[in-house]
């Protein structure tokens, strides 16, 4: 099996959330169109994020559905093939620990989260629409 994620009991009370990038790529015939479709998927996913139960924290899509203007945590990357053109974007969601939560609320949140990751492909991507999470440990 392949590792998605190594976090310790202290990684995890140490911190009040922990950010999980998601990578959605999206091939097309223009950018224009791959943009268009990237930008609803990316609307797609925050919606089921923030339905998603967590337990012990909230599961929020930021900052490209909230802070639009800002543009933090945002990646775009642009590819070029022979017929078709690919846009990657790589946005984040993250799990904000309830305030009180222990290290196996912590935990518990954190496998909501990694089973939401799982099954998001199939919800939202499509032969042409890949979705990729990589869950890395926010600062602080």
């Amino acid at each position: 099996m392949d590792a998605l994620l190594h976090v310790t009991g202290a990684e995890l009370t140490g911190r009040k959330s922990m950010r999980f990038p998601v990578r959605v790529s999206v091939t097309r015939p223009d950018f224009l169109t791959a943009l268009a479709t990237a930008w609803l998927v990316l609307r797609r996913v925050g919606e089921l994020a923030g339905e998603w139960p967590c337990g012990h924290g909230k599961l929020v899509f930021t900052p490209v559905m909230e802070e639009p203007e800002s543009g933090a945590g945002l990646d775009c990357r642009f590819l070029a093939g022979e017929n078709t053109v690919a846009l990657e974007i790589e946005a984040g969601l993250e799990l904000v620990f309830d305030f009180q939560a222990n290290v196996w609320q912590r935990l518990e949140a954190v496998t909501g989260v990694m089973d939401f990751l799982r099954g998001i492909q199939a919800v939202v991507g499509g032969e042409d629409v890949v979705i990729s999470p990589t869950p890395v440990l926010s600062e602080g």
